[in-house]
């Protein structure tokens, strides 16, 4: 029988090559680990620091400008203060109201210029509805139909004056004939903000609208006064 070989403990060459190249791997990979750790550390010890400084910089910068806004504060006279909000509050209050303002002057200047001889204006009624749009209606008398049609014409004209109705006629105990008007106004063109109207202006426009009216009247009284003057000969005869 062949003699069996007694067990030993003692490692072969190759297997303790291998054991102490794992070894050595493990302890690369170990130490590859311990010096990544460490790099992350300081930098998010850095990154804390950089962070911190940051907001105390903001913060002093903070205080700086909040004690340069109270010196600055302290520098003027709280009613000097008070004074200055008041004029800006009535001043834009005054742009408001100058912009959105309507100058009828400018529209009676346009009527007494279209305005014929022979025809009177005898109310004039203006309203302004959300939108902004202007409607003038009223009633007024002409010396006979072709002046009525002719002032209507005559409106037709201007650019103040948008679709002009003339309507209610009637015939007046003195042959004339009275009727109703409406028409609508070009708003962009009435606006304060877009005339050039003064003080001054404003009285000339009124006396205009007057004269114009009288001249009208007194047109209406001669004619009064021919057709009485006709119908005195016509009995005569």
């Amino acid at each position: 029988m062949a003699e069996k070989s007694a067990p030993t403990f003692v490692p072969k060459p190759e297997a303790a090559a291998a054991s102490k190249t794992r070894l050595a791997s493990l302890r690369r990979v170990i130490n590859l680990l311990f010096a990544g750790s460490i790099f992350i550390f300081v930098l998010a010890t850095i990154a804390l620091i950089l962070v911190f400084l940051y907001r105390e910089y903001n913060n002093s910068q903070l205080l700086a400008k909040e004690q340069s806004l109270l010196d600055s504060r302290a520098e003027f006279d709280p009613d000097t203060v008070v004074t200055l909000n008041r004029f800006d509050t009535r001043l834009k209050v005054a742009t408001n109201l100058l912009t959105n303002h309507v100058a009828f002057t400018k529209l009676f200047d346009e009527i007494a210029d279209h305005t014929l001889t022979t025809v009177q204006f005898t109310s004039f009624e203006a309203s302004i509805n959300e939108e902004g749009a202007v409607k003038v209606s009223g009633t007024g008398r002409a010396l006979n139909y072709e002046a009525l049609a002719l002032q209507s014409d005559a409106f037709a004209e201007s650019v103040y004056v948008v679709n002009p109705i003339f309507t209610n006629f009637g015939r007046a105990e003195d042959a004339t004939i009275n009727f109703g008007f409406s028409f609508t106004v070009n708003a962009d063109l009435i606006n304060y903000s877009s005339t050039d109207n003064n003080i001054s202006g404003t009285g000339s426009g009124e006396s205009n609208l007057e004269t114009g009216n009288l001249d009208s009247g007194d047109a209406l009284d001669n004619a009064d006064s021919e057709n009485n003057n006709s119908e005195t000969n016509n009995i005569d005869q």
